[in-house]
C-alpha cells in the first residue's frame, strides 16, 4: 500500500471522490441520527405529558363516580321518606289502640309494620327516662315529679330515618 507521503502515490480521483462520499453519508447518518433522536425525546416527553393528563382525567372520573354514588345512596335511603312520614299517623294510632286495649293482634301487627320500616331506615327514638335532648325530643309539658332534666312521659313517639331525625318525641320532661 501506498502513503500520500510516499513518492509512489499517485492520487486517484476515483478513490478520493469514493472517502467523500462516504464521509457525506455518515455525516447525514450522524444528522439524521440526531434528528431522530430528538423526534424520540420529544415523542417520549409527549407521551408522558398525555401519560399524567390521562391519569388526571381517570382520578377526576374516578371521584365523580365516587360522588354520585354516594348521591345515589342518599337518594335511595331518602326515597321513601315521604311514605313512611304518611305510615307515622297510622302507627301513632295502633299505638293508641294497643294503650287502650292491650290487643295482642295489633301489638304483632304494628311489630310487623316497625319490622319492615326499620329495613328502610326507621328507628323509634328513645325517650321515657332519657336526657331530654332538643334535636330529638319535642318538650310539650312539664313536671316535678321525677328526676330533673328527664323525660317523665312519651306522648307521641318519634323517628329517625338513617340516622336523620323524621319527627321528634313529643315529651313530659321533669323541671324543678
Amino acid at each position: 500500500m501506498y502513503s500520500p507521503s510516499s513518492s509512489n502515490y499517485i492520487k486517484d480521483p476515483i478513490s478520493t471522490e469514493i472517502i467523500k462520499s462516504k464521509t457525506r453519508n455518515l455525516k447525514k447518518r450522524a444528522e439524521e441520527a440526531i434528528l431522530y433522536r430528538s423526534i424520540a425525546e420529544q415523542s417520549s416527553r409527549k407521551l408522558a405529558e398525555i401519560s399524567e393528563a390521562y391519569k388526571h382525567k381517570l382520578a377526576d372520573m374516578e371521584n365523580y363516580l365516587k360522588i354520585k354514588d354516594r348521591e345515589t345512596e342518599i337518594i335511595r335511603k331518602n326515597a321513601n321518606e315521604s311514605l313512611i312520614k304518611d305510615f307515622l299517623p297510622v302507627i301513632d294510632s295502633m299505638d293508641a289502640a294497643i294503650q287502650a286495649e292491650k290487643d295482642n293482634n295489633l301489638i304483632r301487627i304494628r311489630d310487623q309494620m316497625l319490622s319492615i320500616l326499620s329495613k328502610y331506615g326507621l328507628q323509634p327514638i328513645k325517650a321515657e327516662g332519657e336526657k331530654f335532648d332538643p334535636y330529638l325530643h319535642e318538650a310539650i309539658g312539664m313536671t316535678q315529679d321525677g328526676e330533673d332534666g328527664k323525660i317523665k312521659y312519651e306522648v307521641q313517639r318519634g323517628y329517625t330515618l338513617n340516622n336523620s331525625v323524621l319527627r321528634t318525641s313529643k315529651v313530659i320532661v321533669v323541671k324543678r
